[in-house]
């Protein structure tokens, strides 16, 4: 008797050491995630107009969410719930009209969610300090920081894709896990269409890797969900496709850019040039059908008739993707501080920096993976959506917003390769050299 009792007592023990073990790893990132967003919080307290956190699209996604009903399910048919799939609009809608601070707020606190939830994964696959290193790039890396205070979709995609890639690593071990990710895969999609370039990785693992049925479960999942909506446009619209704004952007940006670039004009000028013939083309009573199907043969003509402004739009797009300081947004939140134009330029420089060296590890990480050949379902998932994203995302709109979602397979990149010995003592081999460089210069020009 007294021998199960001893038994028992030892297990609770386990239990609650291995309680306190987790909460004293957790405790510091909670308070890590807590304190930016504080700081985030104040800073929206501080911003006098609230039409500060507006930008174009936000008057579209906020006039929907106010009809959310009739707008996507009314009997009337309203062309923008073609145009604008419905994941934020109804994030929205919860809200009270005109409190954009309210919205903002709950932007703050799914960020702060979705960068302890991707500490979390980092965790599982590292050491606790590297897990620490990625979520403070995370803390301090600014264009999730940045675009969390505008209302647009990249916040709320960015908690759903963070979501999913926990539950998708955590579904390897567990099916019920595995399920879950296919299921917010799909969410994410309907919250932001473009996303649908994250279908492809599952599709190349499928195809190359040994874990194929778990994988090609996520991909069906994904893809019965977003289908639901592509239903609804066929039925409706008479279009199969997720949103409109995929035929819209291939010939207003991709088509046109490509287009002013190889012919050294300006965009605008471009795409005034090709609205006008859109309408001699179509017509202004054209249905929604006639008028996709334009836009679609029309920018892929552009494109195919303009291949190396097309390549140039991408290379350009990419650099500032990956390195644009998110210049307008900087601006646009510390205008009312009255910080000097020194002060500006030093913040976009840091900025900068840390975006090199961020970008540094991710090449050097994808370097040392392609070496070895070995990868994890996560990493290897990271790496393929990480060039997808960045490939597609850099046409002639691209700007520092589309950085967002790069971001989470960023860190999980980092991290996880520097979990790799060799890397890692690479790695300090190369900031060995740089701290001596640098302090040999220093000490030679202070005459030491």
């Amino acid at each position: 008797m007294n021998m199960f009792v001893t038994t028992g007592i030892l297990k609770s023990m386990k239990i609650v050491n291995g309680l306190i073990d987790r909460k004293h790893i957790y405790f510091p990132a909670i308070a890590l995630v807590m304190l930016s967003i504080s700081i985030k919080t104040i800073w929206l307290l501080s911003i006098p107009n609230q039409n500060t956190l507006m930008e174009n699209d936000s008057v579209r996604y906020l006039r929907i969410s106010e009809n959310f009903l009739s707008v996507f399910f009314g009997s009337i048919t309203d062309s923008d719930s073609f145009f604008i799939t419905p994941g934020y609009p109804l994030f929205l809608s919860f809200f009270p009209s005109g409190n954009f601070k309210m919205m903002i707020f709950c932007q703050l606190l799914l960020l702060g969610v979705s960068q302890f939830v991707l500490f979390k994964l980092v965790l599982k696959h590292t050491s606790i300090k590297i897990a620490y290193f990625g979520l403070m790039l995370f803390l301090l890396e600014s264009s999730t920081s940045l675009e969390s205070f505008n209302l647009l979709t990249e916040t709320l995609f960015n908690f759903v894709f963070v979501l999913f890639l926990y539950l998708l690593d955590a579904g390897m071990s567990k099916n019920l896990y595995l399920y879950a990710s296919g299921f917010i895969l799909g969410l994410a999609l309907i919250v932001r269409p473009v996303g649908q370039i994250l279908l492809i990785p599952l599709f190349l693992m499928v195809v190359f890797r040994t874990w194929r049925k778990q994988i090609a479960l996520v991909l069906l999942i994904a893809v019965a969900i977003s289908s639901t909506w592509i239903i609804r446009n066929q039925v409706v619209f008479s279009v199969p496709q997720l949103s409109g704004i995929q035929s819209l952007n291939l010939l207003q940006f991709e088509g046109a850019g490509a287009f002013a670039k190889e012919n050294n004009v300006s965009l605008k000028e471009a795409q005034t040039k090709e609205s006008k013939l859109e309408l001699d083309r179509v017509g202004e009573d054209a249905s929604v059908q006639t008028v996709v199907e334009y836009r679609v043969g029309r920018g892929i003509d552009l494109i195919l008739a303009n291949p190396v402004g097309f390549i140039e739009l991408h290379l350009e797009g990419a650099a500032k993707i990956l390195v644009g300081p998110g210049s307008a947004n900087i601006s646009k939140l510390t205008a009312h501080l009255g910080l000097s134009g020194v002060v500006i330029d030093f913040i976009k420089a840091v900025i900068v920096l840390l975006r090199l060296f961020i970008i540094s590890l991710v090449c050097i990480s994808i370097y040392f993976v392609l070496r070895r050949r070995v990868f994890i379902p996560i990493q290897l998932y990271s790496i393929v959506s990480w060039i997808l994203i960045l490939i597609s995302s850099g046409g002639a709109n691209a700007y520092s917003r589309f950085r967002v979602p790069l971001i989470p397979l960023e860190i999980i990149i980092i991290c996880i390769g520097l979990s790799n010995p060799i890397q890692r003592v690479c790695l300090e081999k190369i900031l060995s050299r740089l701290r001596g460089r640098f302090g040999n210069d220093y000490k030679k020009r202070n005459n030491w």
